[in-house]
């Protein structure tokens, strides 16, 4: 509140009485005429001793200009969470030297008694032992929120007249098929205004309210305003759609998998999308992005790739603000040139141990990744097919340069007999270009 509660103020200079709690600890507060939720680092926050309960009344100085002053506040604790947004009016009139205050008379007040106060008089000592008020406010209720919202606190906007004055408000909603009826002024769940003077007119143009009926669905907000005399308003309604459902969207070409390497410098996806979804866009974390053509058929032409993993994400957001998202890691190389490589058989043939002491050596233009080493009955080589640089087999080189060399170590035959054999070695590289086949012959008899 500003001026614990006053309707009024005649100077700029008021008193904001604070107060939030955080299970954690409230570490500061931020207060500003501007309802934008301030960023984490913005220079207005103000730090305070971390208390799970924080109150306090600081001074706070208006903008300049008579009318209404809405003033926000925010706070944050330890951990960088920042509190919805709290906030409150006052109407600054710096003309008044004092606030006016309304007088009413009982039947058995004397005529010399009835003496009217002036406008700028700073108090009456008479009180209001009676009212023949019998007429109820009159009152009106707006939403700020665009519907659909995927959000249950939404803002809305409050105003009213009564000819003695406004005391409170009563907000409610529930699905828009069902109806509720008008609340007693005694009842709870009202909001006490609370002013120090009657309100004739009451205009709050934002202030924020959680939707409290269940479900997805269409929902009626209704307001009722009351005054001192018990009189309430007739109900005010608006409706509003919530939809927190989230639309669905998926990547199928040119796979439905989550990786997909590519020989091509650009790429096309296409893929369906489903729900109330309004947009289809798109983006790659190497930096670009776009929207794609379609609806719940969509289409993405000419992605660029760079060099490495695109990791491409293809959202789909709904009326309601809602949205999902597919992603395919796309991996492409530049890099076509397959390594170069050889063999050397260091044991002399025949051999009669069928582990042998080879040696190997590759170039390739940006780095040679693995080797893949086999042998097969020499007489029948022919029949060994290259191998996919993803197939199992590979030895996976843990530094990849441009030039390789592994000096003479131990390979142990796998094919069964006393026979020749070739042994075979295949080089590939980081874009999976694998190199032409490298032999050497050796006859093991046992």
């Amino acid at each position: 509140t500003i001026n614990s509660g006053k309707m009024y103020a005649d100077s700029g200079n008021v008193t904001l009485n604070l107060s939030a709690t955080d299970d954690k600890g409230v570490t500061a507060y931020y207060a500003s005429e501007d309802s934008d939720t301030p960023l984490l680092g913005a220079s207005g926050w103000v730090a305070v001793s971390s208390t799970t309960s924080y109150s306090a009344n600081i001074s706070y100085t208006l903008s300049t200009g008579d009318g209404n002053k809405y003033v926000y506040a925010w706070y944050k604790d330890a951990a960088r969470n920042i509190s919805d947004r709290a906030n409150t009016m006052i109407i600054l009139d710096s003309t008044l030297s004092a606030i006016a205050t309304s007088k009413g008379f009982n039947s058995s007040d004397s005529q010399s008694s009835k003496d009217s106060v002036s406008a700028n008089s700073a108090s009456d000592s008479r009180a209001v032992t009676y009212s023949s008020d019998t007429s109820a406010p009159s009152g009106g209720l707006t939403i700020n929120t665009s519907s659909p919202t995927k959000n249950k606190t939404i803002s809305v906007g409050l105003s009213a007249t009564d000819n003695v004055g406004v005391t409170g408000y009563y907000l409610y909603d529930c699905k828009a098929t069902e109806i509720i009826s008008a609340p007693k002024a005694s009842e709870s769940g009202w909001v006490e205004l609370n002013f120090t003077i009657p309100v004739i007119g009451y205009v709050f143009g934002s202030m924020d309210y959680k939707l409290v009926s269940d479900g997805n669905n269409e929902k009626t907000v209704y307001v009722w305003y009351k005054d001192a005399a018990g009189n309430v308003s007739n109900k005010s309604t608006r409706k509003i759609t919530l939809d927190t459902t989230a639309p669905t969207i998926t990547i199928t070409s040119p796979t439905s998998d989550a990786k997909y390497k590519s020989s091509s410098s650009t790429i096309s996806l296409s893929g369906s999308a489903a729900g109330d979804t309004k947009a289809v866009t798109w983006s790659n974390d190497k930096g670009e992005s776009g929207t794609a053509s379609g609806i719940t058929s969509w289409l993405i032409t000419g992605i660029s790739l760079l060099d490495g993993t695109n990791t491409i994400t293809v959202t789909a957001t709904d009326t309601a603000g809602n949205s999902a998202s597919d992603t395919l890691a796309v991996t492409y190389s530049s890099d076509t040139s397959a390594p170069s490589g050889g063999l050397t058989i260091h044991t002399s043939s025949p051999t009669k141990n069928r582990t042998i002491s080879v040696s190997l050596s590759a170039t390739d233009s940006v780095g040679v990744a693995g080797y893949y080493l086999y042998d097969y009955k020499a007489t029948e080589a022919d029949r060994v097919a290259k191998p996919k640089a993803t197939d199992g087999g590979w030895t996976d080189l843990t530094t990849v340069a441009t030039a390789y060399g592994q000096g003479i170590f131990k390979y142990k035959l796998v094919s069964p007999g006393n026979n020749k054999k070739t042994v075979f070695v295949w080089f590939k590289d980081a874009a999976g270009n694998v190199s032409g086949k490298s032999t050497g012959e050796i006859k093991l008899d046992k």
